[in-house]
Protein backbone atom coordinates (compact mmCIF):
# COMPACT_ATOMS: atom_id res chain seq x y z
CA UNK A 1 0.00 0.00 0.00
CA UNK A 2 1.52 4.11 -0.68
CA UNK A 3 2.85 5.21 1.67
CA UNK A 4 0.69 7.90 1.45
CA UNK A 5 -2.54 6.04 2.17
CA UNK A 6 -0.83 5.07 5.77
CA UNK A 7 -0.16 8.74 6.30
CA UNK A 8 -3.38 9.65 5.85
CA UNK A 9 -4.60 6.48 7.74
CA UNK A 10 -2.32 7.48 10.36
CA UNK A 11 -3.32 11.11 10.91
CA UNK A 12 -7.20 10.28 10.41
CA UNK A 13 -9.02 6.95 12.04
CA UNK A 14 -10.11 8.29 15.40
CA UNK A 15 -8.70 7.17 18.61
CA UNK A 16 -10.77 5.38 21.21
CA UNK A 17 -12.68 2.90 19.07
CA UNK A 18 -10.23 -0.27 19.36
CA UNK A 19 -10.90 -3.37 20.88
CA UNK A 20 -7.20 -4.71 21.01
CA UNK A 21 -5.89 -3.33 23.92
CA UNK A 22 -2.27 -2.32 24.03
CA UNK A 23 0.05 -0.10 25.98
CA UNK A 24 1.36 2.88 24.03
CA UNK A 25 5.39 1.51 24.26
CA UNK A 26 4.50 -1.58 22.57
CA UNK A 27 1.93 -0.32 19.86
CA UNK A 28 0.12 2.68 18.04
CA UNK A 29 -3.71 1.25 17.62
CA UNK A 30 -5.90 3.48 15.20
CA UNK A 31 -9.61 2.28 14.63
CA UNK A 32 -12.88 3.02 14.06
CA UNK A 33 -16.56 1.62 12.66
CA UNK A 34 -19.70 2.84 10.27
CA UNK A 35 -22.81 1.07 10.96
CA UNK A 36 -24.14 0.06 7.41
CA UNK A 37 -27.73 -1.49 8.59
CA UNK A 38 -28.51 -2.77 11.99
CA UNK A 39 -26.84 -6.05 11.07
CA UNK A 40 -23.66 -5.05 8.85
CA UNK A 41 -20.88 -3.20 10.06
CA UNK A 42 -17.61 -2.09 8.86
CA UNK A 43 -14.24 -1.47 11.41
CA UNK A 44 -11.32 0.04 10.00
CA UNK A 45 -7.64 -0.57 11.17
CA UNK A 46 -4.38 0.92 11.35
CA UNK A 47 -1.53 -0.58 13.84
CA UNK A 48 1.70 -0.03 13.92
CA UNK A 49 3.34 -2.96 16.75
CA UNK A 50 6.57 -1.98 18.19
CA UNK A 51 7.50 -5.10 20.56
CA UNK A 52 6.67 -8.77 19.88
CA UNK A 53 2.94 -8.89 22.02
CA UNK A 54 0.16 -11.29 22.37
CA UNK A 55 -3.29 -9.99 23.47
CA UNK A 56 -6.27 -11.84 25.19
CA UNK A 57 -9.26 -10.98 22.53
CA UNK A 58 -13.07 -11.75 23.32
CA UNK A 59 -15.34 -11.41 19.99
CA UNK A 60 -19.10 -10.85 20.53
CA UNK A 61 -19.01 -11.71 16.62
CA UNK A 62 -21.95 -14.26 15.77
CA UNK A 63 -22.02 -14.25 12.00
CA UNK A 64 -19.80 -13.84 8.63
CA UNK A 65 -16.94 -12.04 9.01
CA UNK A 66 -14.94 -10.80 5.99
CA UNK A 67 -11.22 -10.05 6.71
CA UNK A 68 -9.58 -7.83 3.62
CA UNK A 69 -6.22 -7.47 4.43
CA UNK A 70 -4.13 -4.51 2.93
CA UNK A 71 -0.94 -5.49 5.09
CA UNK A 72 -0.56 -7.83 8.41
CA UNK A 73 2.04 -9.98 10.33
CA UNK A 74 0.18 -11.48 12.89
CA UNK A 75 -2.43 -14.14 13.63
CA UNK A 76 -4.99 -15.43 15.86
CA UNK A 77 -5.36 -18.47 17.93
CA UNK A 78 -8.77 -19.72 19.57
CA UNK A 79 -8.96 -21.53 23.21
CA UNK A 80 -12.09 -23.09 22.36
CA UNK A 81 -11.68 -24.64 18.91
CA UNK A 82 -9.16 -25.69 16.54
CA UNK A 83 -9.45 -22.45 15.01
CA UNK A 84 -6.93 -20.11 14.05
CA UNK A 85 -6.58 -16.80 11.62
CA UNK A 86 -3.59 -16.38 9.92
CA UNK A 87 -3.88 -13.33 7.20
CA UNK A 88 -2.11 -12.52 4.68
CA UNK A 89 -1.40 -9.14 2.81
CA UNK A 90 -3.31 -8.58 0.24
CA UNK A 91 -5.77 -11.38 0.88
CA UNK A 92 -9.18 -11.93 1.78
CA UNK A 93 -10.23 -14.16 4.84
CA UNK A 94 -13.70 -14.90 5.42
CA UNK A 95 -14.77 -16.76 8.75
CA UNK A 96 -17.85 -17.95 10.49
CA UNK A 97 -18.13 -16.69 13.98
CA UNK A 98 -19.62 -17.23 16.91
CA UNK A 99 -18.43 -15.64 19.91
CA UNK A 100 -15.02 -16.79 19.84
CA UNK A 101 -12.19 -15.85 22.44
CA UNK A 102 -8.52 -16.34 22.27
CA UNK A 103 -5.05 -15.17 21.65
CA UNK A 104 -3.65 -12.59 19.07
CA UNK A 105 0.19 -12.83 18.24
CA UNK A 106 1.61 -9.66 16.67
CA UNK A 107 5.05 -9.09 15.39
CA UNK A 108 7.91 -6.32 16.18
CA UNK A 109 7.84 -3.94 13.70
CA UNK A 110 5.24 -4.43 11.88
CA UNK A 111 1.72 -3.30 10.47
CA UNK A 112 -1.65 -4.07 10.85
CA UNK A 113 -4.25 -2.64 8.24
CA UNK A 114 -7.54 -4.01 7.54
CA UNK A 115 -11.06 -3.58 6.37
CA UNK A 116 -13.19 -5.96 8.37
CA UNK A 117 -17.08 -6.55 7.62
CA UNK A 118 -19.09 -8.30 9.67
CA UNK A 119 -22.37 -9.56 8.82
CA UNK A 120 -25.18 -10.58 11.57
CA UNK A 121 -26.95 -13.73 11.47
CA UNK A 122 -30.47 -12.02 10.98
CA UNK A 123 -29.20 -10.31 7.72
CA UNK A 124 -27.75 -13.82 6.51
CA UNK A 125 -31.01 -15.67 6.93
CA UNK A 126 -32.72 -13.09 5.24
CA UNK A 127 -30.81 -12.18 3.03
CA UNK A 128 -30.60 -16.15 2.12
CA UNK A 129 -33.91 -17.15 2.87
CA UNK A 130 -34.67 -18.94 -0.23
CA UNK A 131 -31.28 -20.89 -0.76
CA UNK A 132 -31.97 -24.07 1.36
CA UNK A 133 -27.89 -24.91 0.79
CA UNK A 134 -26.97 -21.79 2.29
CA UNK A 135 -29.40 -21.82 5.06
CA UNK A 136 -28.31 -25.19 6.29
CA UNK A 137 -25.04 -24.06 6.19
CA UNK A 138 -25.37 -21.02 8.97
CA UNK A 139 -28.21 -23.62 10.52
CA UNK A 140 -25.16 -26.25 10.88
CA UNK A 141 -22.46 -23.68 12.26
CA UNK A 142 -24.86 -21.85 14.19
CA UNK A 143 -25.37 -25.05 16.39
CA UNK A 144 -21.58 -25.99 16.15
CA UNK A 145 -21.16 -22.82 18.48
CA UNK A 146 -17.47 -23.05 17.08
CA UNK A 147 -15.67 -20.76 14.82
CA UNK A 148 -14.39 -22.28 11.39
CA UNK A 149 -12.67 -20.25 8.31
CA UNK A 150 -14.89 -20.45 4.97
CA UNK A 151 -12.49 -19.32 2.36
CA UNK A 152 -9.00 -17.46 2.05
CA UNK A 153 -7.99 -16.39 -0.68
CA UNK A 154 -6.23 -13.36 -2.53
CA UNK A 155 -8.68 -10.47 -2.71
CA UNK A 156 -10.24 -9.94 -6.36
CA UNK A 157 -9.30 -6.55 -7.62
CA UNK A 158 -12.51 -5.40 -7.40
CA UNK A 159 -12.66 -6.23 -3.61
CA UNK A 160 -9.54 -4.52 -3.16
CA UNK A 161 -10.06 -1.02 -4.93
CA UNK A 162 -13.41 -0.91 -2.63
CA UNK A 163 -11.63 -1.68 0.45
CA UNK A 164 -8.99 1.00 -0.53
CA UNK A 165 -11.67 3.37 -1.22
CA UNK A 166 -13.12 2.78 2.58
CA UNK A 167 -9.65 2.71 4.10
CA UNK A 168 -8.80 5.96 2.64
CA UNK A 169 -12.28 8.03 2.94
CA UNK A 170 -12.42 9.72 6.63
CA UNK A 171 -14.82 12.69 6.51
CA UNK A 172 -17.91 12.16 8.68
CA UNK A 173 -20.21 14.30 6.73
CA UNK A 174 -23.21 12.49 5.26
CA UNK A 175 -22.23 11.77 1.53
CA UNK A 176 -18.51 11.10 2.63
CA UNK A 177 -20.25 8.00 5.10
CA UNK A 178 -23.02 6.91 2.27
CA UNK A 179 -20.20 6.77 -0.20
CA UNK A 180 -18.35 4.20 2.03
CA UNK A 181 -21.62 2.10 3.01
CA UNK A 182 -22.10 1.85 -1.34
CA UNK A 183 -18.95 0.91 -1.13
CA UNK A 184 -18.92 -2.00 1.28
CA UNK A 185 -22.71 -2.95 -0.10
CA UNK A 186 -20.67 -3.17 -3.49
CA UNK A 187 -17.76 -5.53 -1.65
CA UNK A 188 -20.29 -8.18 -0.36
CA UNK A 189 -22.26 -8.38 -4.06
CA UNK A 190 -19.00 -9.62 -5.08
CA UNK A 191 -17.92 -11.93 -1.82
CA UNK A 192 -21.25 -13.40 -1.33
CA UNK A 193 -21.23 -14.69 -5.02
CA UNK A 194 -17.27 -16.53 -4.75
CA UNK A 195 -18.04 -17.69 -1.49
CA UNK A 196 -20.79 -19.75 -2.08
CA UNK A 197 -20.07 -20.21 -5.34
CA UNK A 198 -20.15 -23.71 -5.05
CA UNK A 199 -23.85 -24.34 -4.14
CA UNK A 200 -24.68 -22.57 -7.44
CA UNK A 201 -22.96 -24.31 -9.18
CA UNK A 202 -24.50 -27.84 -7.54
CA UNK A 203 -27.88 -25.93 -7.83
CA UNK A 204 -27.67 -25.53 -11.53
CA UNK A 205 -25.82 -29.50 -11.70
CA UNK A 206 -22.69 -27.80 -14.07
CA UNK A 207 -20.60 -31.39 -14.12
CA UNK A 208 -16.77 -31.08 -14.97
CA UNK A 209 -15.29 -33.92 -15.98
CA UNK A 210 -11.28 -34.62 -16.16
CA UNK A 211 -10.86 -33.26 -19.64
CA UNK A 212 -12.72 -29.84 -18.52
CA UNK A 213 -10.78 -29.77 -15.45
CA UNK A 214 -7.58 -30.31 -17.65
CA UNK A 215 -9.11 -27.66 -20.49
CA UNK A 216 -9.37 -24.85 -17.39
CA UNK A 217 -5.68 -25.51 -16.44
CA UNK A 218 -4.44 -25.42 -19.82
CA UNK A 219 -6.48 -22.08 -20.13
CA UNK A 220 -4.77 -20.68 -16.74
CA UNK A 221 -1.67 -21.63 -18.69
CA UNK A 222 -2.34 -20.12 -21.77
CA UNK A 223 -3.62 -16.75 -19.92
CA UNK A 224 -0.49 -16.55 -18.44
CA UNK A 225 2.24 -17.23 -20.61
CA UNK A 226 0.60 -14.61 -22.92
CA UNK A 227 0.25 -11.41 -20.59
CA UNK A 228 1.50 -9.38 -23.97
CA UNK A 229 -1.36 -10.64 -26.61
CA UNK A 230 -3.73 -12.26 -24.03
CA UNK A 231 -6.88 -14.18 -26.23
CA UNK A 232 -10.48 -13.10 -25.88
CA UNK A 233 -12.81 -15.33 -23.95
CA UNK A 234 -13.96 -16.85 -27.07
CA UNK A 235 -10.69 -17.33 -28.23
CA UNK A 236 -9.40 -18.95 -25.34
CA UNK A 237 -12.48 -21.15 -25.29
CA UNK A 238 -11.30 -22.34 -28.70
CA UNK A 239 -8.27 -22.91 -28.20
CA UNK A 240 -8.84 -25.25 -25.02
CA UNK A 241 -11.88 -26.71 -26.61
CA UNK A 242 -14.36 -25.30 -23.67
CA UNK A 243 -17.59 -23.95 -23.92
CA UNK A 244 -17.27 -19.96 -22.49
CA UNK A 245 -19.54 -20.51 -19.82
CA UNK A 246 -17.70 -23.28 -18.20
CA UNK A 247 -14.90 -21.62 -18.83
CA UNK A 248 -15.87 -18.54 -16.46
CA UNK A 249 -17.82 -21.29 -13.89
CA UNK A 250 -14.41 -22.86 -13.85
CA UNK A 251 -12.45 -20.37 -13.51
CA UNK A 252 -14.48 -19.23 -10.35
CA UNK A 253 -14.98 -22.74 -8.80
CA UNK A 254 -11.64 -23.84 -9.43
CA UNK A 255 -9.49 -21.11 -9.00
CA UNK A 256 -11.40 -18.23 -7.06
CA UNK A 257 -10.90 -15.81 -9.43
CA UNK A 258 -12.34 -14.77 -13.41
CA UNK A 259 -10.62 -14.99 -16.19
CA UNK A 260 -10.50 -11.24 -16.78
CA UNK A 261 -9.52 -10.94 -12.79
CA UNK A 262 -6.87 -13.84 -12.98
CA UNK A 263 -4.88 -11.54 -16.31
CA UNK A 264 -4.98 -8.71 -14.27
CA UNK A 265 -3.26 -10.31 -11.14
CA UNK A 266 -0.76 -11.60 -12.98
CA UNK A 267 -0.04 -8.45 -15.34
CA UNK A 268 0.07 -6.35 -12.01
CA UNK A 269 2.93 -9.11 -10.33
CA UNK A 270 5.10 -8.95 -13.95
CA UNK A 271 4.50 -5.23 -13.63
CA UNK A 272 5.62 -4.48 -10.15
CA UNK A 273 8.88 -6.85 -10.71
CA UNK A 274 9.95 -5.11 -13.74
CA UNK A 275 9.52 -1.72 -12.16
CA UNK A 276 11.50 -2.85 -9.66
CA UNK A 277 14.40 -5.06 -11.08
CA UNK A 278 14.62 -3.87 -14.69
CA UNK A 279 15.41 -0.41 -16.41
CA UNK A 280 12.59 -0.49 -18.93
CA UNK A 281 10.43 3.00 -18.00
CA UNK A 282 6.77 2.64 -17.63
CA UNK A 283 5.67 2.98 -21.74
CA UNK A 284 7.85 0.16 -22.36
CA UNK A 285 6.44 -2.02 -19.08
CA UNK A 286 3.45 -1.22 -20.44
CA UNK A 287 3.77 -2.98 -23.53
CA UNK A 288 5.18 -5.83 -22.05
CA UNK A 289 2.45 -6.58 -20.02
CA UNK A 290 -0.78 -6.48 -22.51
CA UNK A 291 -1.53 -2.10 -22.54
CA UNK A 292 -0.93 -0.18 -25.30
CA UNK A 293 0.08 3.08 -23.12
CA UNK A 294 1.34 3.82 -19.96
CA UNK A 295 -1.30 5.59 -18.34
CA UNK A 296 -3.01 2.24 -19.04
CA UNK A 297 -1.34 0.23 -16.69
CA UNK A 298 -0.50 3.23 -14.11
CA UNK A 299 -4.38 3.18 -13.71
CA UNK A 300 -5.38 -0.34 -13.31
CA UNK A 301 -1.53 -0.64 -11.20
CA UNK A 302 -2.94 2.26 -8.67
CA UNK A 303 -5.99 0.49 -8.80
CA UNK A 304 -4.21 -3.06 -7.50
CA UNK A 305 -1.42 -1.86 -5.25
CA UNK A 306 -2.42 1.94 -3.95
CA UNK A 307 0.70 3.44 -5.17
CA UNK A 308 2.15 4.61 -8.44
CA UNK A 309 4.38 3.19 -10.64
CA UNK A 310 6.91 6.20 -11.09
CA UNK A 311 7.27 5.55 -7.10
CA UNK A 312 8.55 2.35 -7.62
CA UNK A 313 10.77 3.41 -10.57
CA UNK A 314 12.12 5.53 -8.17
CA UNK A 315 13.37 3.68 -5.40
CA UNK A 316 15.47 1.52 -8.25
CA UNK A 317 19.17 1.82 -7.15
CA UNK A 318 19.81 2.77 -11.04
CA UNK A 319 17.37 5.55 -10.52
CA UNK A 320 20.05 7.94 -8.15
Amino acid sequence: MSRSILKHAFESIKEGHSRIKLSEDKALLRSDSINITENITIYRNYFRIYKDSIVDYKSNFNGIVINICLNANHYYKSELSNFKINPLPNHTIVNFITKDKGKIFYKKNSEVNNVIIYIKLPFLYEFFKDNSVIKNFLIKNEKEEFSQSIKVKRTDIKTRVCALEIYKSFSNNACDILYIQSKALEILSYEFINLFEQDSLDERNVKFSSYDIDALYRAKKIISENLKNSPSILELSKMVKLNQFKLKYGFKNFFKTTPRNFLIENRMIKAKKLLEESELNIGEIAKEVGYKQGHNLTTTFVKYYGQKPKDIIKSRKSYY
